[in-house]
């Protein structure tokens, strides 16, 4: 008995072929690899070029409509997919021209983006616990959210915890279900040499790295902060707590992202007053973070709201512990004590209390055990991917 074909159209904003923003356009590429690996015929419809613009501008939502239009003229030429796979936001809006013109088509959307947890909107903190006001109108992003929850089949999120903390929003109460899937990442692009122990290893790559940014060489715990510089990352709490805790301890601290021009210069005046402990790479960079994850110890993550953290697999995967707020996808990743450090209450203290930890845990048997341990336990994409294709092609009971 042959089986059918599966096909499927996969809409991205971002795909790393072309170009890419960040962990979106990462994912869309690993899961367009999955999906070849596993015999799916998949049409892959991404912008050669940038489509962002501000948040609820015309230009965006048109350049998102057009990728969904770009979709049916795909169908109209004969590939009949079994779904048409949006993502994020702005997948909403190709989702619905999609609908607007096929309206049988099989529609799932996934959710990458920490669109309204914990006071945050997209756009940042809005500096109180009151929810807020996202309105009704298709353009409003609430109204946005409803409308991507009317046009899809299916709705997922890139982590299972994640998923629970967006089902219950207002915003998604219209959806049946709303999946859990923990992104994977590349095992092999993502790897350290096996010539050496890991302390070797990580000994060798540390001494590059300091060198490379003239940090002094010396043996002290090295911590990597990796991501856009927004307010939703945990800034605020990580400047405050920075001064004192470099003032007091000897350890040196690596910062690389672009971002908020409002942190950025945070983090530049932060440089010039410890820049013998701290330095900054205030750029948007896919390929230093290997380098930097290579020589680092710990990976420092204290996010307000994070639907995954790409980059905590990644450290994982290249021997640096994370510190992280056990939040959303963070909390389905690390284990306090167990594969990390993690703080539950979000705020200085917590993130201060598990960088401290973790100064008194550098080169201990725990450290090196928790990084030889995580090396191993990361998914592959290949593993998220047949996750997908489970939910997707096999009926439940």
């Amino acid at each position: 008995m042959t089986m059918t074909k599966r096909r499927i159209i996969l809409i991205t904003p971002e795909n790393r072929d072309k170009f890419k923003v960040g962990g979106l356009g990462k994912v869309t590429k690993l899961l367009e690899n999955g999906l070849k690996e596993a015999a799916v015929e998949v049409k892959v419809v991404a912008p050669d070029t940038n489509i962002y613009g501000q948040l609820f501008a015309p230009k965006t939502e048109k350049n998102n409509r057009d990728l969904g239009l770009a979709a049916v003229r795909l169908i109209n030429s004969g590939f009949d997919p079994d779904w048409v796979w949006v993502h994020d936001w702005g997948g909403i809006w190709s989702a619905d021209e999609v609908k607007k013109y096929l309206p049988n088509t099989k529609v799932v959307w996934t959710i990458h983006s920490p669109i309204l947890l914990n006071g945050y909107g997209y756009g940042g903190y809005n500096g109180s616990d009151k929810p807020i006001d996202w309105g009704d109108s298709f353009f409003d992003f609430g109204g946005l959210i409803k409308q991507g929850v009317k046009v899809s089949n299916k709705i997922s999120a890139v982590s299972t915890t994640f998923a629970k903390n967006i089902t219950r929003s207002q915003l998604f109460e219209e959806a049946k279900e709303i999946e859990g899937i923990n992104n994977g990442i590349d095992l092999d692009e993502w790897k350290i040499s096996n010539k050496n122990s890991l302390s070797v290893f990580k000994a060798i790559y540390k001494r590059r790295l300091q060198m490379k940014l003239g940090l002094a060489v010396t043996e002290v715990p090295v911590f990597v902060f990796i991501s856009r510089l927004v307010g939703q990352k945990g800034l605020e709490i990580l400047t405050r707590v920075l001064p004192k805790f470099l003032t007091n301890n000897p350890a040196q601290f690596l910062i690389l992202g672009g971002g908020d021009k409002y942190w950025t210069n945070k983090v530049k005046r932060l440089e010039r007053k410890f820049g013998d402990k701290l330095k900054a790479i205030l750029t948007a960079d896919f390929e230093l973070p290997k380098e930097l994850l290579r020589g680092a110890d710990y990976l420092v993550l204290p996010s307000v709201s994070e639907p995954f953290g790409l980059v905590v697999a990644e450290a994982k995967r290249m021997g640096a512990v994370p510190i992280v707020s056990l939040v959303d996808g963070l909390a389905d990743q690390v284990v306090d004590g167990k594969n990390g450090l993690g703080f539950g209450k979000y705020g200085a203290n917590g993130l201060e209390e598990k960088l401290m930890e973790a100064v008194s845990r550098f080169k201990s048997e725990w450290q090196i055990k928790v990084a030889v341990k995580n090396i191993l336990e990361v998914d592959s994409y290949q593993k998220m991917t047949q996750g997908y294709l489970s939910w997707l092609y096999e009926p439940r009971t």
